[in-house]
């Protein structure tokens, strides 16, 4: 993920600042105005932004700050013993503490990291993350801060949730849950696909508290529908047929039948056979042909085969 600072030189000074929030950046929906208000991020990133587009968007002056923010402010708090300003050692003000300025343009200071608040300011300004495409935990982090500045939970149309979706078969649990907690139900089903290949056993407590009860439970029925449906799936063998002279149906046809129940039982046995892939299905199955030189028994083992892959990927 790109970095969403760059440092610049202030005189004798060192400041990181934003790649895409600095002084002058070309900003949707902002026109000519220039910033008039710097946020700065716990890891000393500097984010220029305007009052304006938080105050429409924020339900609650950007969680008080901008309340204790009159336009154009320079007061500054008074302090003792300050430590040193530096990325390492980032000043992050109390809530409703009155922020210091910057030259005549108020700063506020938060607690958020630079690529946190950096998701959370281009979801403000309705901008892509394309450019970042940020990490799951990035994003979680910033989705559980919105309300906080009092920022509306992105609909279901929004860019954020396919960046989320771009997670889910190495994060399955954890994208589902995070869709989960903030309502977003078609990313909870199209994530729940890749949590099949996830024991149930490994959710945490924590997970299990973001996604609530009731996707909890569905999260456990998708699992138990699945297994239920192999079951039945794999139940049904091979059609027989009336015995000829070169197949029986005690010695030829009913040793298929058990070779395939064989199979099936490995399969349903496994740690997770819900997620048993198409194509194990279709390989394991398929190698039944070998035990007879009947033409119109393999022809039933590899019609049931046809078959039963496609119910299982239906």
């Amino acid at each position: 993920m790109p970095s969403p600072s760059v440092t610049h030189d202030s005189g004798n000074t060192q400041i990181n600042v934003s790649t895409t929030f600095f002084p002058a950046a070309p900003l949707p929906g902002v026109g000519q105005q220039i910033c008039d208000l710097i946020i700065h991020a716990a890891d000393g990133v500097y984010f220029y932004c305007h009052r304006g587009v938080l105050t429409a968007k924020s339900g609650n002056s950007f969680g008080t700050y901008l309340q204790s923010t009159p336009p154009g402010s320079n007061s500054a708090i008074s302090t003792t013993s300050s430590p040193a300003r530096s990325p390492s050692n980032p000043p992050v003000a109390a809530p409703h503490t009155p922020p210091k300025s910057s030259g005549t343009t108020p700063t506020i200071f938060v607690s958020e990291h630079a690529k946190v608040l950096n998701v959370v300011l281009h979801l403000v300004y309705g901008m892509t993350l394309e450019k970042y495409r940020p990490d799951v935990d990035t994003l979680q982090q910033a989705l559980e801060c919105l309300p906080k500045y009092g920022l509306p939970i992105p609909g279901n149309s929004s860019e954020v949730w396919v960046q989320l979706l771009e997670h889910a078969s190495a994060n399955p649990i954890q994208v589902y849950s995070i869709a989960a907690r903030n309502g977003i139900h078609s990313v909870c089903v199209l994530a729940s696909q890749f949590t099949l290949g996830v024991p149930l056993q490994s959710v945490s407590e924590g997970q299990a508290l973001t996604m609530g009860a009731i996707y909890l439970r569905s999260l456990y029925v998708l699992h138990l529908d699945r297994f239920t449906a192999l079951k039945k799936i794999l139940k049904e063998t091979p059609a027989e047929h009336p015995a000829t002279d070169n197949c029986s149906v005690t010695a030829n046809q009913r040793g298929i039948k058990y070779a395939w129940k064989a199979r099936a039982a490995d399969i349903l046995l496994d740690d997770m056979p819900q997620n048993t892939s198409p194509d194990r299905l279709s390989t394991n199955f398929g190698k039944l042909v070998e035990l007879s030189s009947c033409s119109t028994c393999k022809e039933n083992i590899r019609a049931r085969v046809a078959a039963m892959v496609h119910d299982w990927v239906m």
